[in-house]
């Protein structure tokens, strides 16, 4: 089994984690390639957290950029921003809403860089 396919697999299973812990959770991915390599970028939201995530096949930098926003019952409102990236295969993120909170959106941002290369993607999903 390729680092792909193993990361596919841990994708799965922290959407199925997400899902099964906090309600339906709903998702955006969006797939391509850099330099024959395969390249994928998830944000996805239950009612109150959010995971967000950008791999590659190959070696390369790569990062996202996140802004998570939520909800109180009084209408009271928040976001959360977070970025991260590393010379990897994947890089990730789960954000917690915070207590009495529920989730709304996440838009996020994902970059491949690797040899001279570049690829950029954008995933939301409301809650």
């Amino acid at each position: 089994m390729n680092k792909f396919t193993k990361g596919i697999l841990s994708l799965g299973l922290a959407l199925s984690i997400l899902a099964g812990a906090a309600g339906t959770a709903l998702a955006d991915t969006k797939t391509g390639s850099l330099g024959g390599r395969g390249t994928s970028a998830t944000s996805t939201i239950s009612k109150y957290s959010a995971y967000v995530s950008t791999s590659f096949t190959g070696s390369g930098v790569v990062s996202y950029s996140t802004t998570y926003k939520y909800v109180n019952s009084n209408l009271g409102t928040g976001k959360i921003n977070r970025g991260y990236g590393n010379y990897a295969t994947n890089v990730s993120t789960t954000i917690s809403a915070p207590t009495g909170y529920k989730s709304v959106r996440v838009d996020s941002k994902h970059d491949v860089v690797a040899s001279g290369q570049s690829w950029h993607a954008s995933t939301s999903a409301d809650y």
